[in-house]
């Protein structure tokens, strides 16, 4: 994620800024979707199969009784890849920090496996690994991330809530998408990098 969509979040102490609202629109549907297909005309290109499985159409996200749910994963895919560990807030933290987007793709590609960076599904975050940090728990303006966890369900509501729908509407996104919310993946030590 760039610098300026960040450093525009950082300052927000309730809803996400513009610009965060807007790459949910713009960057995580067109690029992010380009970006998959592109890989996968390359791979095919070669021969090999592959598919994105968040783009196919029995992949989807529901909310059940506890908290919303989805057959297939990036952040999981992620953490089996060995790309990194997750957070108290259910985020996930790589080498270039938690704010950042995922893709995965399933292929028959042969490919030599990461080392996988972390031995703990948490390691990365220092309050999880440490008993220290916690920022993530100060910027949430919902109490949705506690000394606990994360309460998905509450999350959920609020980033997916009429008026954070409306206002990425206003700003010129998609209803559909949200504005988003982000605050607990920016001004906080994991942003950018691993702090763990």
């Amino acid at each position: 994620m760039s610098e300026i969509i960040r450093k525009s979040n950082r300052v927000q102490q309730e809803f996400a800024s513009k610009e965060w609202a807007l790459l949910r629109s713009f960057g995580d549907e067109f690029f992010l979707r380009s970006l998959t297909d592109h890989i996968i005309t390359l791979l095919q290109q070669q021969g090999l199969r592959a598919l994105a499985p968040s783009k196919l159409e029995n992949f989807k996200i529901t909310r059940t009784e506890t908290d919303p749910t989805s057959n297939w994963s990036e952040r999981h895919v992620a953490y089996a890849a060995g790309q990194g560990s997750f957070s108290l807030n259910d985020g996930f933290i790589t080498e270039k920090g938690m704010a950042v987007r995922l893709i995965s793709l399933v292929t028959d590609a042969v490919m030599t496996p990461d080392k996988k960076a972390v031995k703990v599904y948490n390691e990365n975050c220092l309050f999880c690994s440490k008993g220290s940090c916690g920022a993530c728990i100060k910027r949430c303006p919902v109490g949705a991330i506690t000394k606990d966890g994360h309460d998905k369900k509450k999350c959920y509501a609020f980033v997916y809530g009429e008026e954070a729908r409306q206002r990425a509407v206003a700003w010129g996104g998609e209803y559909k998408f949200s504005s988003g919310y982000g605050l607990c993946q920016t001004k906080v030590p994991c942003e950018f990098k691993k702090p763990a």
